[in-house]
This record gives C-alpha cells, sequence and structure tokens, in this order.
C-alpha cells in the first residue's frame, strides 16, 4: 500500500492525474480551468533541473563536520543501508542497491588509517533474501577486517536503526559520538533520529558536494523529476518523524 501511494504522488503521474480528474469535471466548474493552467505551469517548472536543485539546498548539513572536531572521541562509522538491486524483470535481488555501495565505499576510504569500526545497518527487508547488511558486507568488502566490521541486521528504517544503535553504544559502554555516512537524501532524517537519542553526528567534508550549476540545468528535462522524487520522499519521510515526534528539530534545520 505504501509504495502504490507513493507512486500516485510521484512526478510527473500527479501531473497526468490531475489533468484526468480536471477534464472530468471540466464542464461542471469553471475553477477547473485554473487547475489545468497552474497544473501545467508546475508540470514545465518541476521539469526544470534547477529547480531540484533549490529544493535540496535545505537537506545540507550546515555543521558538525569530522576535520574540525577532532578531539572528539569517535566510537563508530555508521553506514545505514538502502535496500537492493532490481534485476531485469524489475525485481530485487541479492545485489546492494548502488546507493548502498556509495554509502560503504565511501566510509571504507574514511576508516582508512583509523581504528574506528564501521558499523553496518540493514535488516531483512525482502523474503528469502539475507539482511541487507549482511547482503553489503559479503558482497562488496571481501578484503576489509572483518574486525573492523559491525554487523546490525534487524533494523528496517531509520527510526530502527536509531533505536538498535543506541542500545549497542549503551551495552559497550561507548561514546555517543559516531561519524555518519549516508545520502544527501537521507542525512538531515537519519541525524535527527540519532541526535534525539542524544547521539552525536558528525560527518566527514567531502561527503557532500553540490551540484555544480551548468546551463543546461536550466531547460526542462525528465531527468529532473526523478531528483524531484527523491527530494518529495525525503521530506515526506521527514515530516512522518516530525509529527511523531521521532526527531530532534534542532538538527533539521542546522
Amino acid at each position: 500500500m505504501k509504495n502504490i501511494i507513493l507512486s500516485i504522488l510521484s512526478f510527473p503521474f500527479i501531473f497526468f492525474l490531475i489533468y484526468f480528474l480536471s477534464i472530468f469535471f471540466y464542464k461542471k466548474k469553471k475553477i477547473f480551468k485554473l487547475i489545468i493552467i497552474t497544473n501545467t505551469f508546475f508540470l514545465i517548472i518541476f521539469s526544470v533541473p534547477i529547480i531540484s536543485y533549490i529544493l535540496e539546498i535545505p537537506l545540507y548539513p550546515k555543521k558538525n563536520t569530522y576535520e574540525k572536531n577532532l578531539d572528539k572521541k569517535f566510537s563508530l562509522i555508521i553506514v545505514p543501508t538502502a535496500g537492493f538491486k532490481k534485476n531485469e524483470n524489475n525485481d530485487y535481488y541479492d545485489y546492494p542497491s548502488k546507493n548502498s555501495i556509495d554509502r560503504l565505499y565511501k566510509a571504507y576510504v574514511f576508516s582508512i588509517n583509523k581504528n574506528i569500526p564501521i558499523y553496518i545497518s540493514g535488516g531483512k527487508t525482502i523474503k528469502n533474501i539475507d539482511s541487507e547488511a549482511e547482503i553489503l558486507s559479503k558482497n562488496f568488502f571481501q578484503k576489509i577486517d572483518k574486525t573492523k566490521i559491525v554487523i546490525e541486521n534487524k533494523s528496517i528504517n531509520t527510526f530502527e536503526t536509531a533505536i538498535n544503535l543506541e542500545q549497542y553504544l549503551l551495552n559497550k559502554n561507548l561514546s555517543k559520538n559516531i561519524i555518519l555516512f549516508t545520502d544527501l537524501y537521507h542525512h538531515k532524517r537519519m541525524a535527527s533520529v540519532l541526535e534525539k537519542k542524544k547521539i552525536k553526528v558528525f560527518f566527514a567534508t567531502n561527503s557532500f558536494k553540490k551540484k555544480k550549476i551548468e546551463l543546461n540545468d536550466f531547460f526542462p528535462s525528465l531527468k529532473s523529476y526523478e531528483e524531484i522524487n527523491k527530494v518529495r520522499y525525503s521530506y515526506l519521510a521527514i515530516l512522518k518523524y516530525i509529527i511523531t515526534n521521532k526527531v530532534n528539530y534542532s538538527t533539521l534545520i542546522n
């Protein structure tokens, strides 16, 4: 049901749905003429890449970089997983998504010559497939020292990751200063939920590189909708956690 709702609310599908409904009632009320014009305006505007770049700006973190806090004692490098890769039939199979691999790769490169374990969090989200954390660790980093990897295979969402991490730090009597490696669309949500649990979140300054604006970013492109949908999902997920009081609000605005 969740996936169906998100599909209906995705762009540009939602614009075509509005067109369909407006045309159906067009002759009954004149307001639907205005709705069609407004819908067309946003259909064009959201197809321009620069709009998605602007909407992404609040998702960039503004403080707590690792390099500026070298005096802190860090207990773990956290890598939340991001699902599995799809096959030709558009079904998921037991290979990590590109997003998961990118997160772990950056964490691994960062961890070289640092005595900080990598904590991979991701539970079993698909029947007959191992947990996301186990699949990511097994398929990607055969060469990594297993003593520097902590597998957490129970969490199936951001909030559960925070709960299980909090318990792990408590059980091991570890510092609540961690370094987070995730993507731009997940960072604010993950960081705000962790800091609600009094876990201090830091990140490497090279984790997020703002996109370079080019001339073609001011012209319509279907690819823009893909970025818009990522931003939309991020904001909806944050809103859900705000409503359920699972976030540290100051983290969201910093």
